[in-house]
């Protein structure tokens, strides 16, 4: 029973990087990950600005919004330990994601 407790699932598989177009220059490639709504909006306004240098410039774009998931309490008469809610938090895990500069 513990070890069902501690294993987690394994990660999904990461996304594969888009496949070149022929005949597009890839001007900018950047990406972040956990951003809160204002770093997001922050982002989203970097890039419009970027976009609107050049009336040719166009944007490919996907996302995902994700949400930490409550911990799972422990069946009864079981012991163990289980993350604080701090650690489960957006801020308790840093604003992660590099690449705009």
């Amino acid at each position: 029973a513990l070890k069902l407790l501690t294993e987690a699932p394994p990660p999904p598989p990461p996304i594969p990087p888009p496949t070149p177009i022929p005949g597009v220059k890839v001007v900018w490639q950047a990406e972040k990950n956990n951003l809160s709504a204002k770093d997001a909006r922050e982002t989203l306004d970097t890039i419009a600005a970027e976009i609107e240098r050049d009336a040719d410039y166009r944007l490919s774009i996907s996302w995902k919004i994700t949400k930490p998931l409550p911990p799972t309490p422990l069946p009864s008469g079981e012991r163990g330990s289980r993350p604080d809610e701090a650690s489960l938090s957006p801020e308790g895990r840093g604003a992660g994601g590099e690449g705009l500069s």
